[in-house]
């Protein structure tokens, strides 16, 4: 290891000890045997030195030493230097791996979120047909039982063979039912909102019609309006108003399992046209007063007066 902690590798090598084999040890030159101390006679000496005895558990030792006599290996092994990271290559086939996983993850939630929308309108749907109070009023009893049915058998589709499609068909089915079940909720939807929108109507008219009463009773809101567009005004309110009221006998003839003949769009429409024309004329400001001319004053007169003395023209000369 440098000063700067990088280490070093000169060289790798492995090593291996293993047994010695009756070969190995049969080619090696056997040590000379010691003679048996119980053939030496006493004080005797081999080899003009005096032996002592050997006593069995040292020549079992010594057999033992003999049999566990090892071989030494040494393998040199190659040392290949890896930078830290990868290639640009491999850097490439990685991202590109990432944006697959990521567009089907992507293709796999959409596919999931369109089975589940189905799923929900599938249940919303056939729980709002079967209540008095959501939509079962709002469609005639074949068509609710006509629809049920449709919606029971797309429930058995959704568990069964049409578990695993693709977002497209999921989406195309969801189509097919709103182009039923939309038109219902649109009707229960203009039942509700349609009271209020031609109650303003009611309203505008009738403010409308006190304006124009109060303009012939010599008011001076309006008397700075001209005749002609308050008789505009007053022809403008009776026509409304005819359109108002056969609006309204249409539509209480009309049943709730029906289109309304007018739609809640249509009827402020026409509120918004009745008003922008009708307000336009009475809510036109007073013309200004013309500025009456101001009166000369007593410092003016004055002025006139000295300039006469001054004058030498006006002056008596004897």
């Amino acid at each position: 290891v440098n000063l700067h902690g990088i280490l070093t590798i000169s060289g790798a090598s492995l090593v291996e000890k293993l047994p010695a084999s009756e070969n190995d040890t049969n080619d090696e030159q056997a040590p000379p045997e010691p003679m048996d101390a119980s053939t030496i006679p006493p004080n005797e000496s081999v080899n003009g030195m005096e032996s002592e005895p050997i006593s069995p558990e040292e020549d079992a030792e010594r057999k033992e030493a003999k049999k566990k006599k090892q071989i030494i290996k040494t393998i040199n092994l190659p040392v290949e230097a890896l930078t830290h990271g990868y290639s640009q290559l491999d850097l490439n086939n990685y991202i590109e791996q990432e944006c697959k996983m990521i567009a089907n993850d992507r293709q796999e939630k959409e596919r999931v979120d369109a089975r589940n929308a189905l799923e929900e309108y599938v249940y919303e749907l056939r729980g709002k047909l079967s209540s008095e109070d959501e939509l079962a009023t709002f469609v005639s009893d074949a068509d609710r039982h006509a629809l049920t049915n449709q919606l029971d058998q797309m429930e058995n589709w959704l568990y069964e063979e049409g578990e695993d499609c693709n977002r497209q068909v999921y989406a195309e089915k969801l189509t097919t039912l709103k182009n039923t079940g939309e038109p219902i909720k649109t009707r229960r939807l203009e039942f509700e909102l349609r009271p209020q929108i031609l109650e303003e109507f009611a309203s505008s008219l009738q403010l409308a019609q006190k304006a124009v009463d109060m303009y012939r009773a010599g008011d001076e809101r309006y008397a700075h309006l001209p005749e002609a567009d308050m008789k505009s005004v007053a022809a403008d309110i009776e026509k409304s108003s005819k359109w108002l009221q056969d609006k309204r006998t249409a539509l209480a003839a009309c049943p709730r399992q029906n289109n309304p003949p007018v739609t809640v769009a249509e009827i402020r429409e026409e509120k918004t046209t009745f008003e922008k024309t009708v307000l336009a004329v009475l809510q036109r400001p007073k013309p200004k007063p013309a500025p009456a001319p101001a009166p000369e004053t007593t410092e003016s007169s004055g002025d006139a007066k000295q300039s006469d003395h001054a004058n030498p023209e006006n002056m008596d000369i004897e």
